[in-house]
């Protein structure tokens, strides 16, 4: 079978992209995922997104990581929908809703010259809760204390969509990836958990470095920097409703906690290359590749 795709990242946290509007889902995206993602065998990238038709938004966004496991919600993967939604004609006006698994989400496109150069999102409100993440601990995580190979670490963990734990370091003399995973894979997360380690610059300057579930170390997550905004602002790091600058291995975000418990997002989406691949029992090989940008 071949499929058509096309390649987008935010800030790095780059993902493969298919537009099934008005189609059929016509393979195996958890398969497909793992295969396409492989960045020596495959087109590279750290999970599969799908476009498809919604009976209750402009469109809806699915997620597979490069394990093909399905998240609920991406926040750089969600810029990248909504560019392409927006330059492609599907939407008309600027302001939109994508359905995902952690429900709906308001999109502003903003633009200068006629030329995007930034998305909102508006990513809902945060929620402690253990159900929400899960979590097996039946009390909200706020700092608290946990061991992790005989080490005290201090953790919050919390929903914005999809599941977060939030570590505050004083720098990143560490193994990023061999720390995330012992966090992410602790028993009293079921269903593993995005881990960010934050380093406070100032009250409106966050530096993160993340963990995400399913994919590994990646060069920024949307999510996380909102996760981690938030955090920041109920232990007094940062200031609720003020731009938060999170800054992440692949660029820059905007994040606003506000006193309601809404988050709300500002960043960038760049398009890659786009192309066409054969996919079948397992024997894959490109068709053809054409630069965007």
């Amino acid at each position: 079978m071949i499929i058509k795709f096309f390649k987008m990242h935010g800030l790095g946290n780059d993902y493969i992209f298919v537009n099934l509007i008005g189609k059929k889902i016509f393979f195996n995206p958890s398969k497909f995922s793992i295969f396409a993602s492989n960045r020596n065998f495959g087109i590279g990238s750290d999970g599969l997104v799908l476009i498809e038709s919604s009976k209750i938004a402009d469109a809806k966004m699915r997620i597979f990581n490069s394990d093909g496991s399905e998240a609920e919600m991406c926040g750089n993967a969600i810029r990248c929908v909504a560019k392409y939604l927006y330059e492609s004609g599907i939407v008309g006006e600027n302001r939109f809703k994508i359905e995902t698994l952690s429900g709906l989400k308001n999109i502003e496109i903003v633009k200068s010259d006629k030329k995007i150069i930034s998305i909102n999102v508006d990513m809902g409100k945060y929620d402690f809760s253990p159900k929400s993440i899960p979590c097996l601990i039946n009390k909200k995580l706020i700092n608290f204390p946990i061991n992790v190979d005989e080490n005290l670490i201090k953790i919050s963990a919390l929903s914005v969509g999809n599941p977060h734990a939030v570590v505050f370091v004083k720098n990143f003399d560490f193994n990023i990836s061999e720390l995330g995973y012992k966090i992410s894979n602790l028993s009293i997360f079921p269903k593993q958990i995005n881990v960010e380690f934050v380093k406070v610059v100032d009250r409106n300057h966050l530096r993160i470095k993340v963990y995400e579930r399913g994919s590994g170390v990646t060069k920024a997550c949307g999510t996380g920097a909102c996760a981690s905004s938030v955090v920041s602002c109920l232990l007094n790091k940062c200031d609720f409703n003020n731009d938060i600058v999170v800054e992440l291995d692949g660029g820059i975000l905007k994040i606003n906690v506000n006193s309601n418990k809404k988050i709300l997002m500002n960043g960038p989406a760049s398009y890659v290359f786009e192309g066409k691949i054969t996919y079948s029992n397992n024997k894959n090989f490109y068709i053809n590749e054409n630069k965007l940008e």
